[in-house]
C-alpha cells in the first residue's frame, strides 16, 4: 500500500475511534481527527441538500450542496478514501483539514445510495486524471487512474509537468496557465480525461493576488513621479506618512491601518476612498464607527473632500430612508449594522466598508462581530490604534474579516500562537515573532516617534494621593471580602457567584479609590480633588490652556464639576447618558468657545475625538486596559497639536490602583511584541481565574488591491468584453515560452536568457542539465507553436560546458557579456549575477540600517526622561544592526550567539574587517551596566551614532560601487 494511503487509513482509524466516544474535547488543544470528527456529526445532524452536477458520471463528480440558510456550496469528489476532495466553503478554504461538513455529507449520501457499489468505487478510484491542490500541504497534485496508467492518453499527455509521485513540478502561478491553454486545444478524449479543480483557478488568483498590487502601486507611483497624477487630492494638505497610509489602503484593498492614536487615520482613509472614487470609480463608502465619532467623520470629510456624506440615525423608516439617500459616505455606527445588515447590503452595496476603532469586533464570539464579518464590498479598510488590547485572538477575529486564510482555523491559531496545557487551556503566548511576520504585508502601523518634528512632545506626572480615614475603612471592608475569597480560591475552584462577588469587590475598590461618593451619595469625600484643585490653578494661569479630565465613573466627574463650578470655571459634559445630537454641541463648544477651558468625560469620549484645543490630560483614575489609557491621552496628543501635552494621572497610594500599574505594563509589552516587533517572543499569558487569581496576589499587594490601471495597460484593455479575463502576458511569446519551458523542463532547466541583436533579432538561450536532445526539441516544438513568424532563434548548452565557458570569461579568455541579455529564469545553482548580488547585499544592509534612526529618538527619550536602564536594551539592537549591516557588505557571516560578545568584535570585525574600535568599549559597557546615569548612557549613545555614522559611510561608498 502506497504511504499516502497508510496514513490516511491511519487518519481514519484514529477517526473512527472518536466517533465510537463522541468525543467533544472541551479545550483548545484538539487533534485533527476530533476536529474531522465535528464535522461528520454536522453532516449527520444538520440538513443539507445535495445535487450532482454531472449525473452521467457515478461518485467522482461534482456536486452542489445547499445549507439549511439557502447557502450553497460547490463540492469536488476525487477520491472516497483519500483526503483529497475539495469544496468551496469558507471553512474547507482555512481548516487545513482536506474536508469540511459538506463534503462529508456527500459522502454519507453516497454510501447509503448502495453499499456494494459504494465499496467498489473505493477501490476503482477516478477513472479521470484529477488535478487539484492538496489541502493538507498545499501543493498542487494529479491523481492518475488506477489501470493502464502509462499507455493512457491523458498521461502522455501530462507526464512532463508532474514528478513520479504525482507532485506538479514547476510552479504553480507558470504551469496551470500552460496546462488550461494546452487543455482546450487538446482532442476530444484527452480533455474529457482530465479534471481540472475548480479551485485551481481561486489558488491562482491567490498566489498573484499580493503581487498584483504591489505591481499596480509601482505602476502608480511611476505616474505620480511623471506628473501624471497627484496625491494632492484632499482639500487640506496631507503629511507623507499620511499619503503612505492613504497608499496602503487603496491599494492593498483589504488592510489594516494600525497607526497609533492621533496620526490621522480617519483622514489616510478619507484619501484612500477619494483615490480609489478618481482610480476605479468607487461611488459608496460605508463608514462603521462608534456612535460618538459619527459627527467627527462628517465634520472630517467635509474639511477634506467634496464628497456628500449622510448620517444614519433614528428608528427603523428613517434608517432605511437614508440609506437610499445619494451619497458617497454612509456614517453608520455598529449597532445600527447589527440590526441592518441586509437592508444595508441591499440598498448600498458598498464599493469600501471603513471599521472606524475596528477593535469593536475583537472578540469573534459576539454578535457584532459575526454580523459586521458578513458585509460584504470589493474593499475594506480597518482602522484601529489597538487591535490588541488583552489577548492576541483580538487581532485573530479583526483580521479574519479581511482575509480567513491567513491564520486559518481558531484551532490553528491557538496551537500557532499559544502555549496549552495538557487539558488544551491558554497558559502563555509563544511565537510571537512569527504572528508580526504573518501581519506585516496587510498591517501598517507607525508610532509618534516615526513622524518626530510633526507631532509635540507630551510629559507624563503620576500624583500618588492618600486616602482619607473614612475611605479607608470602607476599602478595608472590601479588601477582606477578596482576601477571604482569594484565601478560599487557593483552597478549591470558587463557585460562580462567589467569583462575581470577587469581581464585585475588586470593582467597589477601585471606585472607593476615587470617591465613596460613586457607591454612597450620603459620602462624598475625594482626596484626589482636593489635590487637583491647586493643580488646576496653576495650569489655568496660562489663559490658552485647556484641559481634558477623565473618569470611568460619572458621579466622580459630578464631583469634579462641582469643583469647576466652585472655581467658576465652564466646562463641556460627554457622558454614555448624552444623547448623539447633545455630545456633539459640547464637543464643537469646548473647541470653539474660549470660555469652555475644561471636557469632562467618561471613556465615552476616550475614542476617536480630535481635541487638540486641548494640552493637558486629567486622568481621575486609571483604566485596567493601557489601550484604553492611550486612547484617552491621544484626544489631545495628536497631529496638528502645536503644543507639548501634559498628562496628569491622580493614583490613590498604596491601593489597588497603585499596585495595577504592573499588570497596564504585561499587557502593554504584550500589544508592543505583535505590532512593533519588540524583543519579545514568549511572555506568560494572564488570562483564566488562575492566572487571574495570580494576578490578584500581585495588585493587592500580597506575595504584562485591485489597485490603479496605468494608462498603457488602459489602452490595451479596451477591446476585451465584459467579464472577459485577458491577461497581458498571453499576448508575449517570450513570457508563454518562460512558462512552458519551466512546466515542462523544470528542474533540468537552470538558465533561461534572451539575446537581442543590433536589428532587433532575438535568441534565447538555455542551460540544461545531461543530454540536450529532449529539452531542444520540447522547446524547438514550443517556439514552433508560440511564434509562427519565426522571429525566435533557440541556442541550447549542457550546463558543464557552461560552467566552462564562464571560467574562461571571468579568466579574460573569451569575451562575453551576460549583462547584455534579459533574464527569464535562473536556478539556485547556477552562478550569481555578480551585479544583482552586490544590489541584494545593499538592499539587505539598508534593511538592517532602516529602524535605527526610530530607536536612537527611543533612547533620546528614555534618557532624557531618566530610563538609564530601559535605554539599554534599544542601544544594544542598534548595535546589532550596524554590526549586522557591516557584516552583509564584507561577506562576513555573523555568529548570532557571540555577534556582541567583546572578543568577537575585537578578533573578528575590528582585527579583520576594520570596524570601529568604539564598538569594543561599548560593547564592555553593555556588559557592566552598575551606576547608570545620564552622562553614562548619553555617551554611550553618542558612541552608537559614531559606529552608525562609519557603516552610512561604508554603505555610500558600497552603492558607488555598485553604479561604477
Amino acid at each position: 500500500m502506497p504511504v499516502k494511503q497508510q496514513k490516511n487509513k491511519k487518519r481514519k482509524t484514529k477517526a473512527s475511534k472518536v466517533t465510537d466516544s463522541v468525543k467533544v474535547p472541551s479545550g483548545w488543544d484538539t487533534t485533527d481527527e476530533e476536529e474531522i470528527q465535528r464535522r461528520i456529526q454536522r453532516a449527520e445532524t444538520e440538513p443539507m441538500k445535495v445535487t450532482s452536477l454531472e449525473p452521467e458520471i457515478p461518485y467522482f463528480a461534482n456536486y452542489r450542496v445547499e445549507s439549511k440558510t439557502a447557502s450553497s456550496y460547490d463540492v469536488e469528489i476525487r477520491s472516497l478514501r483519500d483526503p483529497i476532495n475539495s469544496c468551496s466553503c469558507v471553512d474547507y478554504d482555512i481548516n487545513g483539514l482536506g474536508t469540511c461538513k459538506h463534503i462529508e455529507k456527500v459522502l454519507l449520501i453516497l454510501k447509503k445510495t448502495s453499499k456494494r457499489r459504494f465499496q467498489e468505487a473505493v477501490h476503482t478510484e477516478s477513472q479521470r486524471a484529477e488535478i487539484y491542490i492538496d489541502p493538507l500541504d498545499h501543493h498542487v497534485k494529479v491523481a492518475w487512474p488506477p489501470e493502464r496508467i502509462q499507455t493512457s492518453e491523458n498521461y502522455t499527455f501530462l507526464k512532463d509537468f508532474f514528478s513520479a509521485n504525482g507532485k506538479l513540478i514547476a510552479e504553480a502561478k507558470t504551469t496551470i496557465p500552460v496546462l488550461i491553454r494546452l487543455l482546450s486545444h487538446a482532442p476530444e478524449n484527452v480533455s474529457k480525461s482530465v479534471r481540472l479543480s475548480h479551485r485551481l483557478q481561486t489558488s491562482l488568483d491567490d498566489i498573484d493576488d499580493f503581487s498584483r498590487k504591489m505591481t499596480s502601486k509601482d505602476f502608480f507611483l511611476q505616474d505620480v513621479s511623471e506628473g501624471k497624477y497627484t496625491l494632492d487630492i484632499a482639500k487640506m494638505p496631507l503629511y507623507d506618512y499620511q499619503k503612505q497610509g492613504m497608499i496602503h489602503l487603496a491599494f492593498l484593498e483589504k488592510a489594516i491601518l494600525a497607526d497609533e492614536m492621533g496620526l490621522g487615520k480617519t483622514v489616510q482613509a478619507i484619501g484612500a476612498a477619494e483615490l480609489l472614487r478618481k482610480l476605479k470609480g468607487i461611488r459608496k463608502v460605508l463608514v462603521v464607527a462608534p456612535t460618538s465619532l459619527k459627527a467627527e467623520w462628517e465634520e472630517q470629510i467635509t474639511k477634506f473632500v467634496n464628497n456628500p456624506s449622510v448620517i444614519v440615525y433614528g428608528n427603523r423608516a428613517e434608517r432605511l430612508r437614508h440609506y437610499q439617500k445619494e451619497a458617497f459616505f454612509y456614517i453608520t455606527n455598529y449597532e445600527q449594522v447589527v440590526r441592518d445588515r441586509e437592508d444595508i447590503q441591499r440598498l448600498i452595496s458598498p464599493d469600501i466598508v471603513i471599521l472606524d476603532e475596528a477593535q469593536r469586533i475583537k472578540n469573534w464570539r459576539t454578535k457584532t462581530a459575526a454580523t459586521i464579518k458578513q458585509l460584504q464590498s470589493p474593499y475594506a479598510f480597518l482602522l484601529t490604534g489597538t487591535p490588541i488590547e488583552n489577548r492576541i485572538d483580538d487581532i485573530y477575529s479583526i483580521v479574519q474579516f479581511l482575509y480567513p486564510k491567513l491564520f486559518g482555523s481558531l484551532f490553528r491559531f491557538n496551537r500557532d500562537f499559544y502555549q496549552l496545557d495538557d487539558h488544551g487551556k491558554a497558559i502563555g503566548y509563544k511565537n510571537l515573532d512569527k504572528l508580526h511576520e504573518r501581519l506585516k504585508p496587510i498591517l501598517l502601523r507607525r508610532l509618534k516617534g516615526d513622524v518626530e518634528g510633526q507631532l509635540p512632545d507630551r510629559t507624563i506626572n503620576t500624583y500618588f494621593v492618600e486616602m482619607s480615614t473614612e475611605q479607608q475603612s470602607r476599602y478595608g471592608e472590601y479588601e477582606d471580602c477578596v482576601a477571604r475569597l482569594a484565601a478560599t480560591a487557593k483552597r478549591r475552584p470558587l463557585q460562580e457567584e462567589e467569583f462575581k462577588k470577587l469581581q464585585m469587590a475588586l470593582a467597589s475598590m477601585r471606585m472607593i479609590c476615587d470617591t465613596p461618593y460613586i457607591l454612597d451619595q450620603d459620602c462624598r469625600v475625594c482626596p484626589k480633588l482636593h489635590e487637583l484643585e491647586p493643580i488646576l490653578e496653576e495650569l489655568f494661569q496660562d489663559e490658552q490652556t485647556k484641559i481634558i479630565i477623565f473618569s470611568e465613573w460619572e458621579r466622580m466627574l459630578q464631583l469634579a464639576g462641582e469643583l469647576l463650578k466652585k472655581m467658576n470655571i465652564e466646562y463641556a459634559w460627554h457622558t454614555g447618558s448624552v444623547n448623539q445630537i447633545q455630545r456633539r454641541k459640547e464637543i464643537n463648544r469646548f473647541k470653539e468657545e474660549n470660555t469652555c477651558r475644561v471636557f469632562l468625560s467618561t471613556d465615552s469620549g476616550a475614542v476617536g475625538l480630535n481635541l487638540q484645543a486641548a494640552n493637558i490630560v486629567v486622568n481621575l483614575d486609571l483604566p485596567w486596559n493601557p489601550a484604553k489609557l492611550e486612547q484617552r491621552i491621544a484626544r489631545a496628543w495628536r497631529k496638528h497639536q502645536t503644543r507639548t501635552v501634559q498628562v496628569i494621572n491622580l493614583v490613590s497610594k498604596d491601593t489597588i490602583e497603585h499596585r495595577m500599574l504592573a499588570v497596564l505594563d504585561l499587557k502593554k509589552r504584550l500589544a508592543e511584541s505583535v505590532l512593533d516587533l519588540g524583543t519579545v517572543h514568549e511572555m506568560e499569558m494572564p488570562t483564566g481565574r488562575k492566572a487571574f487569581m495570580e494576578q490578584l496576589g500581585k495588585i493587592l499587594g500580597s506575595s504584562s488591491l485591485t489597485g490603479h490601471v496605468s494608462n498603457g495597460e488602459k489602452e490595451k484593455k479596451q477591446g476585451e468584453k465584459p467579464g472577459e479575463k485577458k491577461e497581458e502576458s498571453q499576448k508575449d511569446p517570450l513570457v508563454l515560452f518562460q512558462q512552458e519551458a519551466l512546466a515542462r523542463l523544470k528542474p533540468r532547466l537552470h538558465q533561461l536568457e534572451v539575446y537581442k541583436d543590433h536589428k532587433g533579432a532575438q535568441t534565447i538561450f538555455a542551460v540544461v542539465d545531461g543530454d540536450l536532445t529532449h529539452p531542444r526539441g520540447q522547446m524547438q516544438a514550443m517556439i514552433q507553436n508560440l511564434d509562427p513568424g519565426h522571429s525566435l532563434q533557440l541556442e541550447v548548452l549542457d550546463r558543464v560546458s557552461f560552467e566552462t565557458i564562464e571560467r574562461l570569461r571571468k579568466a579574460g579568455i573569451l569575451s562575453f557579456h551576460p549583462e547584455k541579455a534579459t533574464s527569464l529564469y535562473r536556478s539556485s545553482v547556477m552562478p550569481t549575477n555578480e551585479h544583482e548580488e552586490q544590489k541584494r547585499k545593499l538592499e539587505k544592509a539598508l534593511s538592517y540600517m532602516a529602524p535605527i534612526e526610530r530607536k536612537q529618538r527611543m533612547v533620546t527619550l528614555l534618557i532624557e526622561d531618566d530610563f538609564y536602564e530601559e535605554a539599554m536594551a534599544p542601544l544594544v539592537d542598534i548595535l546589532s544592526l550596524a554590526v549586522k549591516s557591516f557584516a552583509v557588505l564584507t561577506d562576513y557571516t555573523i555568529n548570532e550567539e557571540k555577534e556582541l560578545s567583546v572578543e568577537y568584535l575585537q578578533n573578528e570585525l575590528v582585527m579583520k574587517k576594520g570596524f570601529p574600535k568604539d564598538a569594543v568599549s561599548l560593547a564592555l559597557q553593555f556588559v557592566d551596566q552598575k551606576d547608570l546615569d545620564k552622562e553614562k548612557t548619553a555617551k554611550m549613545l553618542k558612541t552608537v551614532r559614531v559606529i552608525c555614522q562609519f557603516v552610512n559611510n561604508f554603505i555610500d561608498t558600497f552603492r558607488l560601487k555598485c553604479a561604477a
